[in-house]
């Protein structure tokens, strides 16, 4: 018997016991769920005052938490029988051979009580983006890239790829630089990491917006007011992301110009959401958070449909027949499969041959070591040389114990 729309959320993908009871990390990335041979990395990215998981979190919505905002967060506790965090507890049977990824950042305006609040721009949380996604994916640098973002998070996401488009242009001039043997360790950590957002931006295959105000929002002029009340209260606040999300400032017009740069120059494929109902905050005006004309950005291969849900609301699915869901599960499903060809393209295919060196080379010495006792093989090399896909290969060939560990120097 099939389950009835109340009870769908009942019916979750049958998760590892190490996915299913993993803790979400309130800063940096957290896997949800990968598979052995991993395809696609699918990026989740929240918005102002939200959570890596409580932001994609049906039946967390009681949860409203002490923030100063109410705007882009719905003040009435609402109870819900149904508990779904759907990119773990849905997506991974919808997509089972991605890896799922959601990020954290700190977004809120003020802490209040619980201490001085962060004082990042867009720009600096989107830099900090550049950077752990780099980290997290120097094992498959070329794996291509679905980025899933609600409201703030978009723009993170627009500034980080206008970030890492700059970084291809840089490309040519960092390969001109004269070889030094004295190039200093900061100097080789830059290049490796200015490598990796390269690859970002060259492994980016779509990009799903949520409710993501590109030219701002009215109601983030109310924040403003109220971020106001609450510094006259000796609270610690920080209005630079309510300043960046007001209509029409002038870190938006940046991001419209510079974001339309990188995408002429790679047209991947663009996915836009919009609100389709108003957000009810008591005393202020009942109106969507971003309206139609600010969450659109206007481009002519862009797809844009509505969710039936408030901005917050939005990227909350309570279940497999969630009509939103659907809508989002249906975007990445056809991202995955009408990008055969950058696919291909980005994940290079491996050369036959590939490393066999290491056991034909005897001054290597690595036969010798398979066959003897000693437990450690030291493999030493430049930033984004290779080390990591040459432990990868020895790992998948070698029928030998492994001790897992996640450094790499």
């Amino acid at each position: 018997m099939s389950p009835s729309p109340e009870d769908d959320t009942a019916i979750k993908f049958n998760l590892p016991q190490s996915s299913a009871n993993v803790e979400v990390a309130s800063e940096g990335f957290t896997t949800l769920w990968s598979a052995l041979e991993a395809e696609t990395d699918i990026v989740f990215i929240h918005g102002l005052q939200g959570h890596a998981q409580k932001t994609w979190h049906y039946g967390a919505l009681e949860e409203s938490g002490r923030g100063l905002l109410r705007i882009f967060q719905s003040s009435q506790r609402q109870h819900r029988k149904h508990d779904c965090f759907w990119p773990r507890d849905l997506l991974p049977n919808d997509c089972p051979n991605s890896r799922i990824l959601t990020y954290g950042y700190d977004s809120h305006v003020s802490h209040f009580f619980s201490g001085a609040a962060n004082q990042t721009n867009v720009v600096g949380h989107a830099s900090s983006l550049l950077h752990d996604l780099e980290a997290i994916r120097r094992d498959d640098p070329g794996r291509p890239i679905i980025f899933v973002a609600h409201s703030l998070g978009g723009l993170l996401l627009k500034e980080a790829l206008r970030q890492a488009c700059i970084q291809v242009d840089d490309d040519a001039y960092l390969r001109d630089l004269p070889l030094r043997a004295e190039r200093d360790e900061d100097s080789l950590g830059f290049e490796g990491a200015a490598g990796g957002f390269k690859m970002i931006f060259e492994s980016t295959v779509a990009t799903i917006f949520l409710g993501t105000p590109h030219r701002g929002s009215e109601l983030a002029e109310w924040g403003l007011m109220l971020q106001k009340a609450a510094k006259a209260a000796c609270f610690d606040t920080n209005d630079t992301l309510l300043r960046d999300l007001s209509v029409d400032s002038v870190t938006l017009k940046t991001l419209i110009t510079g974001f339309a740069g990188a995408y002429e120059r790679k047209h991947w494929e663009l996915y836009t959401f919009c609100e389709g109902k108003a957000l009810h905050v008591p005393f202020l005006p009942r109106e969507k958070v971003v309206r139609d004309v600010s969450a659109t950005l206007g481009y002519h291969r862009e797809h844009v449909d509505v969710i039936n849900a408030d901005h917050r609301a939005m990227c909350r699915f309570r279940g497999l027949h969630d009509p939103g869901y659907k809508k989002v599960k249906n975007a990445l499903k056809a991202c995955m499969r009408n990008q055969p060809g950058s696919i291909d393209g980005i994940k290079f295919r491996k050369a036959l041959h590939t490393f066999e060196w290491l056991y034909s080379n005897k001054q290597l010495r690595f036969v010798d070591w398979l066959g003897s006792d000693e437990g450690l093989y030291w493999i030493k090399g430049k930033p984004a040389s290779g080390k990591s896909t040459l432990l990868k290969k020895a790992r998948l060939l070698l029928p030998r114990s492994w001790v897992a560990s996640s450094e790499v120097f």
